[in-house]
């Protein structure tokens, strides 16, 4: 009996994160700069944001600190991971932390397009 509520909460675990991918990344990649596949395993997404360098951002930690400073949203340089130029988000938070991250970071980047460099 025990083993099959493991079994059983880890499968609705696994659902949920599931559930939270299939909505994080089509969302991700309406943000412009990002660019993002399927992820296949655990629970980070890979975003490539080589678009947005240049003028404003110069690397891809620019992106994220500025992400943190400014949208208040938490992600990992890529470069720590041999990915220069990406960013790594976790979507181990609630639904509804995604998708205040996602709303906060889109008016970050519509706003830094239209902001002089």
């Amino acid at each position: 009996e025990n083993r099959e509520e493991t079994v059983a909460a880890v499968d609705r675990m696994f659902k949920e994160y599931e559930r939270r991918r299939d909505w994080l990344i089509p969302a991700l990649n309406t943000i412009d700069g990002f660019k993002c596949g399927m992820p296949e395993g655990a629970f980070y997404a890979f975003v490539d944001v080589r678009e947005l360098l240049g003028s404003r951002f110069k690397t891809s930690a620019d992106v994220a600190d500025a992400m943190l400073t400014q949208a208040h949203v938490v992600v990992t340089d890529g470069a720590g991971f041999g990915a220069d130029g990406f960013l790594r988000l976790s979507y181990a938070t609630s639904m509804e932390n995604l998708q205040n991250a996602v709303d906060r970071v889109a008016n970050l980047l519509s706003a830094a397009a239209v902001q002089p460099a």
